[in-house]
């Protein structure tokens, strides 16, 4: 490590990373410093295995993959190794043809189907590290007709060479499901067979390892309780899919592995998470009042503010602290990437309200298809895009801070991701509430449960003659007349009903039985 005190910035040579905070007004004042040291601390007690995250009793374990003799038992130990070599061998087996479609063919392509925490990795290391061999895309919606696209792009031989890995945790996510209920329908159409082409990624025991075990899927793996969807991108559920399609995972787990380590440096000014959370904490006034704005200067990282914006939002936008206090906390993110999305925000972020920060993102990388002189030229105006936009925000007073790679390397990635991992858990620490649940996710999937048995029930409904509203809900025994009124609207708009306006009733009559 390399500190610059008069610059203000941290490099971190071995790993070809470097943070200037020389544009943020970082003060480490002595109430900061007990913060910062008290959350070193916590992180050591997560580390070695202690209940962190109460409301679901579980231990947080990301931290352990990418080194797994932290894990704080033999078992969890051997779990992460064994894991890592049959990720190994099934890499190895598929590449070589060992395993080949029901067709005899190679796969040639790879199917991911998963949402949110369980893919957004996924589509990051894919869009860092494209592989040429192997053609990756992706399902991470329950919307038919984005399904229906994806699938008709693909002949029916296409389809024969691909490999599908379906991610879900809980084994129950609807939206992966339902895509999963889709893939199989056209698999059985093109008389194929879906199940010797799939893999799942899941909790043992959950209905999804139930289903695949029963239709013998071609492999299963497994994910453990104390690994969270938006802190998964260095277990299995994004390790297998990067392996088989390339990417050099030891580098990756290295790297992240290697930012650990530096993340546990017990001098504040000397340790890159701790610094990057004082500045998220200064910059909002430990409440978050300023948004956080990624910035990065390369195509092959435009995915990564997407990314960042679950772990950071989903991890700190709590309405409860660890005591049962109402805090509201968060810290909203957003971004895309420069040099081509400044052009759509920059006015406001210069000259609009100063209600966020930036955190800039750039690599110096080296290209094998265009001449030197050519490369020079558009890598010039890339880096003079930066530098400009940073020191125009800083005239107006704007706060940013800037992360530069060596390279984009499957290494650097790593450690930039366990960076923001890190970071998350300090700031977490800084303002007491639980990083690692997310109570008002489930609410809304509650909320999307009790629309569909609405919906049910209103489907029941076999009788000719007009209802009102009050009506239709005493009939099927609820009393949310905004949530029936609301399915309504979607069941005749799916022409399943029929409304009709009548004398001076503010609300039409429904007419069911249209079949």
């Amino acid at each position: 490590m390399n500190f610059q005190e008069k610059q203000k910035k941290i490099c971190l040579d071995d790993l070809g990373i470097c943070f200037d905070f020389s544009h943020f007004p970082l003060k480490l004042n002595w109430s900061l410093k007990r913060r910062a040291k008290r959350a070193l601390l916590g992180l050591e007690d997560l580390q070695a295995g202690s209940i962190v995250n109460p409301d679901e009793n579980q231990m947080v374990g990301h931290y352990w993959l990418r080194n797994p003799q932290l894990a704080p038992t033999n078992e969890i130990t051997q779990y992460i190794e064994n894991t890592w070599r049959e990720i190994e061998k099934l890499t190895k087996k598929i590449k070589e043809g060992e395993i080949l479609s029901p067709k005899g063919m190679r796969f040639n392509h790879l199917l991911q189907v998963g949402i949110g925490g369980s893919i957004l990795g996924n589509q990051l290391l894919n869009e860092c590290f494209p592989n040429e061999e192997m053609r990756c895309s992706f399902i991470d919606n329950t919307d038919f007709q984005g399904i229906e696209r994806k699938l008709k792009q693909m002949s029916k031989e296409q389809v024969a060479s691909t490999l599908v890995i379906v991610i879900s945790k809980s084994g129950k996510t609807k939206e992966t499901l339902n895509a999963l209920l889709a893939l199989k329908e056209f698999w059985q159409k093109l008389s194929l067979d879906f199940s010797k082409q799939a893999i799942a990624i899941t909790s043992k025991a959950s209905p999804l390892d139930q289903q695949a075990s029963q239709e013998n899927w071609l492999k299963r793996f497994y994910l453990r309780d104390w690994i969270g969807g938006r802190t998964s991108i260095t277990s299995v559920s994004s390790i297998l899919p990067a392996s088989l399609l390339g990417m050099d995972i030891k580098a990756f787990l290295q790297g992240a592995k290697q930012m650990d380590d530096f993340c546990r440096e017990k001098e504040v000014e000397k340790n890159p998470a701790l610094l990057f959370a004082c500045s998220w904490f200064l910059a909002g006034k430990g409440k978050g009042i300023k948004d956080m704005v990624i910035l990065p200067y390369r195509d092959s990282l435009s995915s990564f503010g997407k990314y960042a914006q679950q772990l950071v939002m989903e991890s700190l936008g709590k309405r409860k602290d660890l005591k049962g206090k109402v805090v509201e906390q968060g810290l909203s993110v957003y971004g895309n990437k420069g040099s081509s999305d400044q052009h759509s925000f920059l006015q406001q972020l210069q000259e609009g309200k100063n209600n966020f920060f930036a955190v800039f993102i750039q690599t110096y990388e080296q290209n094998n298809l265009l001449s030197y002189t050519i490369q020079n030229h558009l890598e010039d105006y890339l880096q003079a895009c930066l530098y400009g936009t940073r020191n125009a925000l800083k005239s107006n007073n704007r706060d940013s801070l800037l992360l530069s790679l060596e390279t984009l390397n499957p290494s650097t990635l790593g450690a930039m991701i366990a960076l923001f991992e890190n970071t998350v858990s300090f700031y977490a620490h800084f303002i007491g509430i639980n990083a690692y649940h997310q109570p008002a996710v489930e609410k809304g999937k509650k909320n999307a449960l009790s629309f569909l048995q609405t919906l049910e029930k209103l489907r029941s409904i076999n009788d000719p003659k007009p209802f009102e509203l009050k009506e239709i809900a005493e009939k099927i025994g609820e009393v949310n007349e905004g949530r029936i009124f609301t399915c309504l609207q979607y069941l005749e708009k799916n022409k399943e009903i029929k409304s009709s306006k009548k004398d001076d009733k503010i609300l039409p009559l429904f007419y069911f039985n249209q079949k």
